[in-house]
């Protein structure tokens, strides 16, 4: 798997990975050093795969990895957004900035009608995530399996690699915002 590593203005780092020619790993911390998470020393994270045919491309103000008919636009302040078949499916997505010390996590731009699914399994109203805030933390009937995979009606979805408490705001709080955040750990 191929890595590209690159420090941004607010001297926070990614490392981008292209796992397929449709799925990339993004990490994000204060300081450049990206430790094997927790779930890679599981091997619930396959981090062992082969390397995909994919371009960096550092605009300057904008760093762009692309893969098959994906691309990943990264801008000077750390947002980002993805593209696929031409089409923008995530429009912006905002990471918490590792010093700001509010946790790890970030905010997604979400269009009206869009819809989301997954997180696991636990007592609900509906298999619908849209107005909820779902802690995501194993919790005897009230939370049985939690997961912190979800995916959205407009095509694309997010695996948190996290294993520390987490919440995920499906608009509830914001009503264009999906909001992901843990506790501790870093930005994967």
């Amino acid at each position: 798997m191929k890595n590209y590593s690159f420090y941004m203005n607010n001297h926070n780092a990614f490392m981008v990975s292209p796992v397929l020619d449709d799925v990339v790993r993004i990490r994000y911390n204060g300081n450049g050093v990206f430790k094997k998470s927790l779930m890679e020393r599981y091997d619930i994270v396959e981090t062992n795969l082969a390397e995909v045919n994919s371009e960096f491309v550092d605009e300057g103000s904008s760093k762009t990895i692309k893969s098959g008919n994906f691309q990943l636009k990264i801008n000077e302040d750390a947002s980002f957004s993805v593209i696929y078949n031409g089409k923008t499916i995530i429009k912006n997505i905002t990471p918490f900035h590792p010093q700001e010390d509010v946790g790890v996590g970030g905010k997604i731009e979400i269009s009206d009608n869009e819809r989301f699914y997954g997180c696991g399994y636990r007592p609900q109203k509906g298999i619908e995530l849209r107005n909820q805030v779902i802690k995501n933390w194993c919790m005897p009937v009230a939370n049985n399996g939690p997961s912190t995979f979800f995916m959205s009606s407009d095509g694309w979805g997010l695996f948190w690699n996290n294993t520390c408490e987490t919440f995920f705001d499906f608009a509830h709080k914001e009503k264009d915002k999906l909001v992901f955040w843990s506790e501790e750990g870093e930005f994967d």
